[in-house]
């Protein structure tokens, strides 16, 4: 969480010194049920930025700048927390595990227009702070499902790849930390599905209501762990935005 507040605060600051293009700034709950062992569910309420200065952009946990782009195509590059860890305190069977902390991840994207309601989105996640040395990669296809007048809903389905060694770092059990209960594990490269969908209404020219939810299913290498207790992870988001200009 600390990670979020920090980066937010930084997000804040800069808006503060400069005239943006575009700022929204925001209140967001997110809930997620969590895969590991003795994990309760865990519901977080932070802020949210989302700004543009010229090729500059801060959104969410995401900092970059446009590349390049035509009609078509958009390239992206920049960085990015990481969204998977824990820490051995949360829950009893993690007691003696290392805390695995959330990667700063370079981020590198390529988006394609399909057509008029529908793209897809290519990312390269390396790990840049050698938390586990290892990278993700992703593709997303998104299709707007309705938009009239202040609604807009889209749904997406996406294929996660995570390397062996950020897989493993997040959900393998290492020889020293591997006890009677909970053997030693190792994590190969796994793949995870997932869909989802987002909504947004337009309350005011300034105001806007967010919501969504996304279900992953876990790749077998990844349930298999004797860290994991289910085989999907399912979050949700609600929150509001306010748009300055």
């Amino acid at each position: 969480m600390r990670y979020i507040t920090a980066l937010t605060a930084l997000s804040l600051a800069y808006s503060s010194s400069v005239a943006f293009d575009e700022l929204q700034l925001g209140l967001v709950g997110f809930a997620d049920s969590k895969p590991y062992k003795s994990v309760s569910s865990e519901a977080q309420l932070f802020p949210f930025i989302k700004a543009r200065y010229g090729m500059v952009y801060f959104e969410g946990l995401d900092f970059g700048v446009d590349a390049w782009e035509n009609e078509r195509v958009a390239l992206k590059a920049g960085i990015s927390l990481g969204t998977y860890g824990y820490k051995a305190k949360d829950g009893a069977y993690l007691s003696g595990m290392k805390t695995k902390r959330p990667s700063l991840d370079g981020d590198f994207r390529a988006k394609v227009t399909l057509s008029k309601t529908s793209y897809l989105t290519i990312r390269l996640s390396p790990d840049i702070s050698n938390q586990h040395n290892g990278y993700g990669a992703s593709a997303q296809y998104t299709n707007v499902l309705f938009q009239k007048d202040a609604h807009h809903l889209s749904g997406f389905i996406k294929a996660e790849y995570l390397s062996d060694k950020k897989a493993d770092y997040y959900f393998g059990v290492a020889s020293k930390e591997s006890s009677a209960e909970r053997k030693a594990y190792k994590v190969g490269n796994a793949i995870n599905p997932s869909v989802g969908i987002n909504y947004a209404y337009a309350l005011s020219k300034h105001w806007t209501f967010l919501g969504g939810v996304k279900y992953v299913h876990l790749d077998s290498t990844i349930y298999k762990s004797p860290l994991v207790e289910d085989h999907e992870d399912i979050s949700a988001y609600l929150g509001f935005m306010y748009r300055f200009f």
